[in-house]
């Protein structure tokens, strides 16, 4: 990945190597192009994807910075405050206060929308089983209550077959304009 001194909001993602850099350029220009409320700008790309320019994106590090927590509640306001407001009085095991637990369970109940039971695994810990439990029951309200942002979250990871787990800091930062933005979705063929 290359910046410019002359215009730092633009990024050069060059893929080296076999195939799969490329693939990842590819994926990245088809979920701006596709979800552009959930990924960086993508302005130009090679014919192959071997390079691809796109909006430079501030990386979520902390999962207790304030940036990070307003731009959550910013890109899916309706189901952060949902979350946020009934986390507990039903039980949720969750830090409210936490950016990046508030997204997973809003990660969680977009597969969940999305997928149905593609989070139930018996290789998930006991706090996410009751995670997946606690999103289960609240499902018909977190579709009430989504944002467009939210409906383009359930339309990617069907369509990429994103894990919720990978929608986590260090994988999500912000644009220029504040907004959650998808930075890296391990988006896998198989």
């Amino acid at each position: 990945v290359y910046g410019f001194r002359d215009n730092p909001d633009i990024i050069l993602k060059v893929g080296r190597g076999a195939g799969d850099s490329n693939k990842m350029n590819k994926d990245d220009a088809m979920l701006f192009t596709k979800y552009p409320l959930l990924a960086p700008r993508t302005y130009a790309h090679a014919d192959d994807y071997k390079w691809i320019y796109m909006d430079n994106v501030a990386v979520a590090e902390n999962a207790f910075s304030e940036k990070y927590y307003n731009a959550l509640r910013d890109t899916f306001p309706g189901v952060s405050k949902y979350v946020i407001d009934r986390y507990d009085d039903d039980y949720l095991s969750i830090n409210p206060a936490s950016a990046d637990e508030l997204m997973y369970v809003i990660a969680m109940g977009a597969s969940q929308l999305a997928r149905k039971d593609r989070e139930d695994s018996i290789y998930m810990s006991y706090r996410d089983k009751e995670i997946v439990s606690w999103v289960k029951e609240h499902l018909s309200n977190f579709a009430a209550v989504g944002s467009p942002a939210f409906i383009e979250l359930i339309k990617a990871m069907t369509e990429f077959d994103i894990s919720s787990s990978e929608l986590r800091q260090k994988n999500l930062g912000y644009n220029k304009d504040g907004r959650l933005i998808i930075i890296d979705s391990s988006i896998f063929e198989d």
